[in-house]
């Protein structure tokens, strides 16, 4: 069944999509769907209580979303984020596009699923809480403009595609502050020398938060991030392997929660260990 759009649900809905952090919004609008009679609410509320809903009960909860997406999880008892199926079609996406429910996506994954229906979801301007994507290539991210999204958290994040780095350099996504990006070993230096020249001015006007993923976590990668970032950019932070290094004024920090890694900094950034810490979590 469809959830409407109702300007109360709507209103309802941004102001959950601003606010991530105030959970009474989810209440509230819990209980306003509960007021206008929908199925939907009372499983949103056995939800918030700590219950899971079953997958008998999922096309009730989540109306056309349970067919588009494969897996949808849930803040305070509403969807949150949704990884999209395979062999979706054009007819399920409109249904998704048209259901309320679809505003209170913050993150769509886009795992295995049809890059052109993906890319068409992120285009649609009724997802008005989307803040997370897969950036995979340059139509993702220009279609991220077309739905007049505020990205902050890009994920599989294509370093080496032109077309998505002339996309991310634009203004529009000076809002992105955290980038995952996958990278093997053999093209760790291509990486670091892309980030250190910033020829696309990427990491010059805001403050980036790359996660770097080498699928072998190898020592040989740390080193190499370890050693390039004393020349990244200013405003530019990175974790990977449990390890954060960050600028704090004039110096270099390091906060080391892998302690395999821990004399690896110590021969290659010394000075960043002094004072360290837990490292910040890289997730959203």
């Amino acid at each position: 069944m469809t959830l409407a759009r109702r300007p109360e649900l709507d209103q309802l809905i941004r102001e959950i999509a601003a606010h991530p952090e105030h959970d009474q919004h989810r209440s509230v609008l819990i209980d306003l769907l509960a007021d206008l009679g929908e199925p939907c609410a009372a499983l949103f509320a056995q939800a918030r209580a700590g219950q899971p809903i079953s997958k008998a009960k999922r096309s009730v909860a989540f109306g056309p979303l349970a067919g588009f997406f494969r897996s949808i999880e849930l803040q305070g008892g509403l969807p949150d984020t949704a990884t999209i199926a395979r062999g979706v079609s054009v007819d399920q996406l409109a249904a998704v596009v048209s259901d309320a429910r679809s505003g209170l996506l913050r993150r769509v994954v886009l795992s295995d699923g049809s890059r052109e229906r993906y890319t068409q979801l992120i285009a649609a301007k009724e997802l008005v809480g989307l803040q997370m994507i897969d950036a995979s290539d340059g139509a993702m991210l220009s279609a991220a403009l077309v739905g007049g999204h505020h990205i902050t958290h890009l994920y599989s994040v294509a370093y080496y595609d032109r077309a998505l780095n002339d996309v991310l350099a634009r203004r529009d996504f000076d809002s992105v502050r955290h980038l995952e990006i996958g990278v093997v070993l053999t093209e760790a230096d291509a990486l670091m020398t892309r980030i250190i020249d910033n020829r696309d001015g990427i990491y010059a006007r805001v403050p980036r938060h790359l996660v770097l993923l080498e699928p072998s976590r190898s020592v040989a990668f740390a080193r190499s991030v370890f050693a390039a970032f004393p020349s990244f950019p200013p405003l530019t932070s990175a974790h990977t392997q449990g390890v954060t290094l960050r600028r704090e004024a004039d110096r270099i920090v390091a906060s080391c929660e892998n302690e395999a890694l821990r004399s690896l900094l110590l021969e290659v950034l010394p000075e960043s260990l002094a004072g360290s810490r837990a490292a910040p979590s890289s997730t959203p």
